[in-house]
């Protein structure tokens, strides 16, 4: 739910940002992978991609309750996700999962926000480059349009290129 998203960890998103980056708290049943089988879809795909996995207990949604970032390619295209643990999430969980790299996500190749925020970096003729998605975030919910972040730890010179 919006209203939920727009308080979420004391930060307040306008609705328009949560939209525009597309975030979403996911549900904290198997949601996808049970989705999948309804649909006849390949579940080997959905482990491929790291959207659900295979534990001692069966088949499990990898990002499932958590704050989702989807990421976009520079085309526009979801290549991957990021999910942040919740307030109330269990202390040993992980505050940060990430897609693991694919076929269409190459965490070198990927500037997080260039998408969003592409035409005002052009308009500015620079970027600034910050931490993570909730930075991105955080910068355009007060008017600061040109950022973008790292998928991943390093500057490569393929990031370098795409600013």
């Amino acid at each position: 739910p919006l209203e939920e998203i727009t308080k979420l960890q004391g930060r307040e998103y306008r609705a328009e940002i949560i939209q525009e980056f597309g975030l979403c708290i996911t549900p904290s049943k198997a949601l996808v992978f049970n989705e999948a089988q309804k649909e006849n879809w390949n579940i080997n795909d959905l482990r491929v991609l790291g959207i659900s996995v295979t534990g001692e207990f069966g088949p499990y949604d990898v990002f499932k309750s958590r704050l989702l970032f989807p990421i976009w390619d520079q085309r526009g295209r979801i290549v991957g996700f990021g999910g942040r643990k919740l307030r109330n999430a269990k202390k040993e969980l992980a505050k940060y999962i990430n897609s693991r790299e694919s076929l269409v996500y190459k965490k070198e190749e990927v500037l997080y926000g260039l998408w969003q925020n592409k035409r005002k970096i052009a308009e500015k003729d620079f970027a600034y480059l910050v931490e993570g998605y909730t930075d991105v975030i955080s910068l355009k919910n007060f008017g600061v349009e040109n950022a973008v972040a790292t998928c991943g730890t390093a500057l490569t010179s393929k990031k370098a290129n795409q600013i």
